[in-house]
């Protein structure tokens, strides 16, 4: 956390970087968030998990979800995507999994918002099932 009271008693020596470039501390600053602490707490970063249903017919082609539908969204999502993965499912309710990090929700809004029509509009190139999306953040 980065304190921006050092009179605030939840401040502890080292808890405010060394930032001497005002230009670097107004781009940190503006990625964090307030809080009735009076303490600024970066944005939370979310965890993505896209979840494909396994059914009697359905079908998943994990090669091309790895080399051209995942990289579709990690480009749509720009510097704000993490890290990204797909994984089959061997038992269960689900096929195949697919996940994000992802910088903050608002930074996929703006993604799904501008790009969201074309990777929806993919889908259907690797599998016949409609996917659930579970948002979370990221706590650890």
């Amino acid at each position: 956390m980065i304190n921006h009271a050092r009179d605030n008693p939840f401040w502890t020596q080292g808890a405010d970087p060394d930032i001497s470039d005002q230009a670097e501390r107004e781009a940190l600053l503006s990625r964090c968030v307030g809080n009735d602490l009076g303490v600024v707490a970066e944005s939370p970063m979310i965890s993505v998990h896209i979840l494909y249903p396994k059914t009697d017919d359905s079908t998943f082609d994990m090669d091309y979800y790895c080399a051209t539908h995942m990289p579709m969204l990690a480009d749509a999502l720009g510097d704000a995507c993490k890290g990204w993965g797909a994984s089959t499912v061997g038992a269960g309710a689900w096929a195949a999994i697919g996940w994000a990090n992802v910088e903050s929700q608002e930074a996929l809004d703006m993604a799904l918002k501008e790009h969201g029509a074309a990777i929806m509009g993919d889908v259907p190139s690797y599998t016949n099932v409609q996917p659930q999306m579970v948002i979370g953040q990221i706590a650890h």
